[in-house]
Protein backbone atom coordinates (compact mmCIF):
# COMPACT_ATOMS: atom_id res chain seq x y z
CA UNK A 1 0.00 0.00 0.00
CA UNK A 2 1.29 3.38 -1.02
CA UNK A 3 1.83 5.47 2.59
CA UNK A 4 2.20 8.52 0.47
CA UNK A 5 -0.57 11.45 1.47
CA UNK A 6 -3.73 11.93 -1.30
CA UNK A 7 -3.66 15.17 -2.65
CA UNK A 8 -6.86 14.82 -4.80
CA UNK A 9 -9.28 12.30 -4.43
CA UNK A 10 -12.61 12.09 -7.13
CA UNK A 11 -15.60 10.34 -5.52
CA UNK A 12 -18.30 9.31 -7.40
CA UNK A 13 -18.41 12.69 -9.71
CA UNK A 14 -20.47 13.33 -12.68
CA UNK A 15 -21.52 16.38 -14.75
CA UNK A 16 -24.73 16.19 -16.34
CA UNK A 17 -26.12 18.48 -18.91
CA UNK A 18 -30.03 17.96 -19.66
CA UNK A 19 -29.54 14.44 -21.54
CA UNK A 20 -26.14 14.64 -21.74
CA UNK A 21 -23.49 12.67 -19.60
CA UNK A 22 -20.47 14.66 -19.71
CA UNK A 23 -19.26 12.48 -16.95
CA UNK A 24 -20.56 9.46 -15.25
CA UNK A 25 -19.27 7.99 -11.78
CA UNK A 26 -15.64 8.84 -11.97
CA UNK A 27 -13.36 7.61 -9.28
CA UNK A 28 -9.46 8.22 -8.87
CA UNK A 29 -6.75 9.41 -6.29
CA UNK A 30 -3.76 11.62 -7.06
CA UNK A 31 -0.76 10.79 -4.13
CA UNK A 32 1.62 13.52 -3.37
CA UNK A 33 4.38 13.23 -5.66
CA UNK A 34 2.56 10.98 -8.42
CA UNK A 35 2.27 12.19 -11.97
CA UNK A 36 -1.04 11.87 -14.13
CA UNK A 37 -2.25 12.32 -17.54
CA UNK A 38 -5.35 12.79 -18.16
CA UNK A 39 -6.42 11.01 -21.75
CA UNK A 40 -9.30 9.55 -24.30
CA UNK A 41 -10.84 10.42 -27.69
CA UNK A 42 -12.27 13.24 -28.22
CA UNK A 43 -15.86 14.10 -26.32
CA UNK A 44 -14.51 11.45 -23.31
CA UNK A 45 -15.15 14.18 -20.67
CA UNK A 46 -11.27 15.56 -20.03
CA UNK A 47 -11.73 18.92 -20.04
CA UNK A 48 -15.08 18.29 -17.65
CA UNK A 49 -13.18 16.69 -15.47
CA UNK A 50 -10.41 19.31 -15.58
CA UNK A 51 -12.19 22.30 -15.31
CA UNK A 52 -13.92 20.39 -12.58
CA UNK A 53 -10.58 19.68 -10.46
CA UNK A 54 -9.24 23.01 -11.57
CA UNK A 55 -12.02 24.51 -9.48
CA UNK A 56 -14.06 26.49 -12.42
CA UNK A 57 -16.54 24.26 -12.44
CA UNK A 58 -18.56 21.75 -9.90
CA UNK A 59 -19.97 18.25 -10.64
CA UNK A 60 -23.70 17.57 -10.76
CA UNK A 61 -22.81 14.87 -7.95
CA UNK A 62 -19.78 13.48 -6.22
CA UNK A 63 -17.09 15.09 -4.57
CA UNK A 64 -13.45 16.60 -4.89
CA UNK A 65 -11.82 16.79 -2.09
CA UNK A 66 -7.98 18.37 -2.67
CA UNK A 67 -5.58 18.72 -0.04
CA UNK A 68 -8.19 16.99 2.23
CA UNK A 69 -10.92 20.27 1.59
CA UNK A 70 -14.05 19.48 -0.21
CA UNK A 71 -14.01 21.52 -3.23
CA UNK A 72 -17.25 20.87 -4.15
CA UNK A 73 -19.05 22.80 -1.11
CA UNK A 74 -17.28 26.04 -1.76
CA UNK A 75 -18.60 29.25 -3.17
CA UNK A 76 -17.22 30.95 -6.48
CA UNK A 77 -14.98 33.29 -4.35
CA UNK A 78 -13.31 30.79 -2.20
CA UNK A 79 -12.92 28.36 -5.33
CA UNK A 80 -11.04 31.44 -6.92
CA UNK A 81 -8.52 31.95 -3.82
CA UNK A 82 -8.29 27.83 -4.04
CA UNK A 83 -7.57 28.51 -7.74
CA UNK A 84 -4.50 31.19 -6.87
CA UNK A 85 -2.87 29.39 -4.33
CA UNK A 86 -3.14 25.63 -4.98
CA UNK A 87 -3.78 25.24 -8.68
CA UNK A 88 -1.78 25.85 -11.66
CA UNK A 89 -3.20 25.20 -15.11
CA UNK A 90 -1.67 25.30 -18.42
CA UNK A 91 -4.16 25.96 -21.17
CA UNK A 92 -3.56 23.81 -24.89
CA UNK A 93 -3.81 27.78 -26.11
CA UNK A 94 -1.67 29.46 -23.56
CA UNK A 95 -3.25 32.22 -22.80
CA UNK A 96 -0.04 34.06 -23.06
CA UNK A 97 -0.04 38.10 -23.09
CA UNK A 98 0.93 38.60 -26.58
CA UNK A 99 2.86 41.50 -25.84
CA UNK A 100 5.20 40.27 -23.55
CA UNK A 101 8.20 38.27 -23.42
CA UNK A 102 7.76 34.60 -21.96
CA UNK A 103 9.55 35.29 -18.89
CA UNK A 104 7.63 38.59 -18.60
CA UNK A 105 4.00 36.29 -18.58
CA UNK A 106 5.38 34.16 -15.77
CA UNK A 107 6.53 36.81 -13.91
CA UNK A 108 2.58 37.90 -14.01
CA UNK A 109 1.57 34.90 -12.37
CA UNK A 110 4.30 35.75 -9.56
CA UNK A 111 2.84 39.42 -9.56
CA UNK A 112 -0.74 37.92 -8.87
CA UNK A 113 1.28 35.59 -5.88
CA UNK A 114 3.50 38.65 -4.51
CA UNK A 115 6.27 36.08 -5.60
CA UNK A 116 9.41 38.84 -5.71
Amino acid sequence: MDNREVLLEVKNVSKIYGDLHALKEVNFQVRKGEWVAIMGSSGSGKSTIMNIIGCMDKPSIGEVILDGQDITKESQHSLTKIRREKIGLIFQQFHLIPYLTALENVMVAQYYHSIP
